[in-house]
């Protein structure tokens, strides 16, 4: 229980006696008493004027209002942009508003809109959606990491199915404004996703390691200079006469992180991006099928080429629940 509106006849009810009562239902409940001022009380996001035959609404806003949503410049999905948007616009139209408030508010609308970037016309087309469900049919729900455009080229994947994709986003105030130190660290004494690249043919193998980076190479380095062939990357080396160079010439580290199942699913997409590029070394018949990344990669077919620092962002496919 939180606020109550109370509209009583004050010359058969004693509003203070009510008080008292309440307040001693329990001990764990304490009631204040906020009255009218001039005939109007404020009562959640409404303003009610109280006349001689008759009552009115009006729109409340608290004196540290401030008319900002998130601006359309904002790396959000537009599911987020238009759900503060939205929200104003079916208040609007279901409240009882008197035509002068209707329109004083509908102004208001469009301030907001105007002051965080948007064009006013679009509320027509967010006023006129409609979520429509099938209520018999079962759905998942399914949560992605938004981190550009093209994460809604990837759910769009999933447009006419039983899975249901919600959006989450990292550029939180909190990850703004909290300054997080990373101490300079040799890039190879990381774990994760990493690329080695032959010297001659200039073309990939991907793995993963929950070791540092450094040690999974010096294996790989004994593997080829005891000629054992343990992995594709050896193998390709040896049977092809190909020398392995440095560890700065040939390794890239292109995600940190020590998560397993985050590095099973980026092993695939470098592999399968690679694959696509036919620039990889691994056993492409272990590559399957993958509607994401086969979307991913039309969109980029060189994301994540480039070495990843510290940071360790996820490049777009962060997937927080199972398909």
């Amino acid at each position: 229980m939180d606020d109550l509106l109370i509209i009583y006849n004050d010359r058969k009810t004693d509003i203070e006696d009510l008080l008292y009562h309440f307040n001693n239902v329990t001990p764990k409940l304490n009631f204040t008493i906020e009255n009218e001022m001039a005939g109007n009380i404020n009562f959640l996001d409404l303003t009610i004027h109280r006349d001689i035959n008759r009552f009115s609404i009006d729109i409340y806003r608290k004196p540290t209002y401030t008319d900002t949503i998130i601006p359309i410049d904002s790396c959000h999905p537009t599911e987020h942009k238009y759900a503060a948007i939205r929200y104003l616009q079916n208040r609007l139209n279901s409240y009882q508003l008197f035509h002068e408030k209707r329109e004083k508010e509908r102004k208001i609308i469009q301030d907001i809109l105007h002051n965080n970037g948007y064009n006013t016309s679009i509320l027509s087309s967010v006023s006129s959606f409609k979520n429509h469900k099938n209520r018999t049919e079962k759905t998942h729900w399914s949560k992605f990491t938004y981190f550009v455009k093209e994460t809604t080229a990837v759910t769009k994947v999933f447009k006419n199915t039983r899975i249901k994709v919600t959006y989450s986003t990292n550029n939180t105030l909190e990850k703004l404004l909290t300054k997080k130190h990373h101490p300079l660290k040799d890039k190879y004494e990381n774990s994760g996703i990493y690329q080695l690249t032959c010297p001659t043919y200039s073309k990939k193998y991907t793995g993963q390691t929950r070791r540092f980076f450094r040690t999974r190479f010096q294996e790989h380095l004994q593997d080829f200079r005891h000629g054992n062939g343990k992995s594709s990357f050896t193998q390709h080396l040896l049977e092809n006469g190909h020398d392995i160079g440095p560890i700065e010439d040939i390794m890239s580290t292109t995600h940190i992180t020590n998560k397993c199942r985050l590095m099973d699913t980026m092993e695939k997409f470098y592999i399968f991006r690679d694959m696509k590029l036919d620039n990889q070394i691994n056993d492409k018949l272990a590559v399957r099928p993958n509607i994401i990344f086969e979307t991913i990669v039309q969109k980029d077919p060189h994301r994540g080429i480039h070495n990843i620092r510290h940071t360790g962002r996820t490049p777009l496919i962060s997937v927080d629940s199972k398909l």
